[in-house]
């Protein structure tokens, strides 16, 4: 495959940040530093990065600026590409289907995704429940 394995969910750039559950930090910083020496292919979406600052905003109080710090770093990353290719149609069915977040059911939408070619890494066990492929970040290749 061409394009990325791995699609990356919130809170695999959540543990890093926020370090609230060590053992999930230290193995998300461990596939960050993969994707970041080229071993592995991933991708996010720019929902994700708005997830991202939601939740740093409202949960975790972290200021805009530090917010802005770690959102330019994240869509400045040359190993990890932005891709925004949602089927709001199919995500919609799956969103009134199952009892997940619409986020989620988006992501799942993608169409590498939804066809197995590209796996989800997170610790969100929802993912299971809509028929992808999901993985922790211990368990990538």
């Amino acid at each position: 495959m061409k394009g990325p394995k791995y699609f990356l969910d919130t809170n695999i750039f959540l543990r890093p940040i926020v370090r609230d559950i060590p053992d999930q930090a230290t193995d998300c910083l461990k596939l960050l530093e993969k994707i970041s020496r080229s071993q592995l292919k991933a991708a996010t979406g720019s929902l994700i990065l708005a997830e991202l600052n939601w939740t740093l905003l409202k949960f975790y109080n972290y200021s805009k600026p530090e917010i802005a710090e770690v959102l330019s770093g994240l869509a400045a990353a040359k190993n990890i590409k932005i891709i925004d290719k949602y089927n709001t149609v199919q995500a919609t069915k799956l969103y009134s289907t199952y009892n997940v977040k619409f986020i989620d059911c988006l992501i799942a939408s993608y169409r590498e995704i939804l066809d197995g070619h590209m796996t989800v890494v997170s610790y969100d066990r929802d993912f299971d429940k809509l028929g992808v492929t999901r993985v922790e970040p211990s368990k990538t290749v």
